[in-house]
């Protein structure tokens, strides 16, 4: 059994380290919500490196990572909190309107945690109430698995209300394309609910620690593997910073925004978008928005965005991508294009991933791209 924990450890702290040294690479490493991903892989590969040093006795390790895995489960929860509210909100010192998330961590570090690696350090506690706390330490951290629990209902919550609005403001951003976050979300939350269960459990019935805390390793590390593996190989995954730049996420009300356009005046705007879009071809700027196409126009993209669902009953993102997929037929159908391959003419069209492009593609179609291109060739 330790040698199966030792390969999960090592392998665990060798894939944070990867997709920390890939975070870092990233061009937008300098984004707030690239950043706090950083933090966030940081933390898991320093509760991993505490594990790995008790299990070896490594003193100056465990010592070094000591504070860190006492802190990981009440520290995760604002965390990933303010990651997603980084994607939808960019108001100036964001971090400091929102530093009261880490205080009960800060106070965690300052009076228990550093207070307690002295103690360990000397051989004896150096305040009477760090007593009180070691004997009731699966109590506390009871609590820490519960605040971390809803911590993240309420991101998930917060994350799936903003995520509906996407398709209504970007043409190659879908629900789909931010599916990663939801999991690293969910991933955290069930961690959480485990962690929860087998702290509460050892309280009543005394479990062996030894135990828990392999199950605990072992769902870090599938945490840490799954993120990495659909991370690196989703396009979008290390956070589109332009959300943060071009959408006003608030909710609108919708209902009677058009009820004072006249029928003339519909037709026209109707006439005005299918002018902008059959000649002057927007929709091949694969970074194309809402806000873009509606100065284009020109009309406010409120009023384009409910136009677009009310009147043409679509969204943005799916009226786009219908002339994407047009675009591309038109390229497979001709003859200028044979030496060009299915993905260079899809970003020809607009589309930004060969993901999306397939999806889409089949969606429109119903086959997929290159199914299509050999009937045209036929």
């Amino acid at each position: 059994m330790e040698l199966f924990l030792d390969f999960i450890m090592t392998n665990g702290i060798g894939a944070s380290i990867l997709i920390i040294f890939l975070l870092l690479k990233s061009q937008k490493r300098n984004e707030l919500p690239q950043k706090l991903l950083v933090v966030f892989f940081s933390m898991l590969l320093l509760d991993l490196t505490y594990h790995y040093s008790a299990m070896h006795d490594i003193l100056i390790l465990r010592y070094f990572t000591f504070n860190f895995n006492g802190v990981t489960a009440l520290f995760l929860g604002p965390l990933i909190f303010l990651y997603v509210k980084s994607l939808f909100e960019d108001k100036p010192n964001f971090l400091n309107k929102n530093v009261i998330h880490f205080v009960p961590s800060i106070l965690f570090i300052t009076f228990i945690s550093t207070p307690m690696l002295i103690s360990l350090d000397r051989g004896k506690m150096l305040f009477g109430y760090l007593d009180t706390i070691a004997e009731h330490r699966h109590l506390m951290f009871l609590v820490f698995d519960i605040v971390l629990v809803l911590y993240s209902i309420y991101t998930l919550m917060y994350f799936l209300r903003y995520r509906k609005t996407l398709k209504l403001n970007f043409s190659n951003l879908s629900e789909e394309d931010l599916d990663w976050i939801k999991y690293l979300i969910v991933g955290v939350l069930l961690i959480a609910t485990v962690h929860f269960f087998l702290a509460f459990y050892n309280i009543f019935i005394e479990i062996d620690s030894f135990e828990t805390k392999n199950i605990n390793t072992i769902s870090i590390f599938t945490l840490i593997l799954y993120l990495g593996y659909h991370g690196i190989s989703q396009s979008k995954m290390l956070v589109p910073n332009f959300l943060i730049n071009e959408v006003n996420f608030k909710k609108e009300k919708k209902e009677n925004y058009l009820s004072n356009t006249s029928k003339e005046e519909l037709l026209q705007i109707e006439k005005r978008l299918k002018d902008v879009l059959i000649h002057e071809k927007p929709y091949l700027d694969e970074n194309l928005t809402l806000a873009k196409l509606a100065s284009s126009i020109p009309i406010s993209d409120k009023k384009l965005s409910i136009f677009i669902n009310q009147h043409l009953d679509t969204t943005f993102y799916d009226m786009i991508n219908s002339y994407r997929v047009a675009s591309v037929k038109e390229k497979l159908e001709s003859n200028n294009f044979t030496n060009i391959t299915l993905l260079g003419i899809a970003n020809e069209s607009g589309f930004k991933s060969k993901t999306s492009f397939n999806r889409i593609f089949k969606k429109e179609t119903g086959m997929s791209p290159s199914k299509y291109k050999k009937s045209c060739l036929k």
